[in-house]
């Protein structure tokens, strides 16, 4: 299937043979399963496609398991669960296990690092010229290199 984003008049195939809608026509809201979180954190989140997002303050709210919790939202956004058949479950246990091979003793590259490399790259993700030029795998791609960038540390 290849279809028309109306937001760039770009067409893109799909890799699923799904219809795929640009980022910006496709994003949806945390499904019902993660509108549990407290309240804090919900806010905070709301946040995270500014480029001057404060991480340190997810980081606090989530008691230091800020790559889970916005690299589900992410991921959710992009539409990376729907387009790529993941379940919702199998991503927030892989995110589980991902943060928790980071090690909070490193002062840098640590979870929270991860997450504030993934907000930035899904700040970039988000301009017309990256969907125009980008498919599905590579938005994919680019979002899990930037969640285990320094993995492991």
């Amino acid at each position: 299937a290849v279809v028309s984003t109306q937001s760039t008049g770009n067409t893109r195939p799909s890799l699923t043979g799904d219809t795929i809608l640009s980022h910006r026509e496709s994003m949806v809201a945390f499904s019902s399963s993660m509108t549990s979180l407290p309240v804090l954190i919900q806010e905070n989140l709301t946040k995270r496609k500014e480029w001057d997002y404060d991480i340190f303050e997810l980081e606090k709210l989530s008691s230091s398991r800020p790559l889970y919790y916005l690299g589900f939202d992410i991921l959710v956004e992009f539409g990376m669960l729907n387009i790529f058949k993941i379940e919702e479950q199998t991503l927030k246990n892989w995110l589980a296990l991902v943060e928790s091979h980071y090690h909070s003793s490193n002062s840098y590259h640590n979870s929270t690092h991860a997450a504030d490399v993934l907000q930035a790259a899904a700040y970039f993700c988000r301009s017309e010229c990256m969907e125009s030029c980008l498919d599905p795998m590579d938005f994919l791609s680019l979002l899990i290199a930037s969640i285990c960038r320094t993995h492991d540390h």
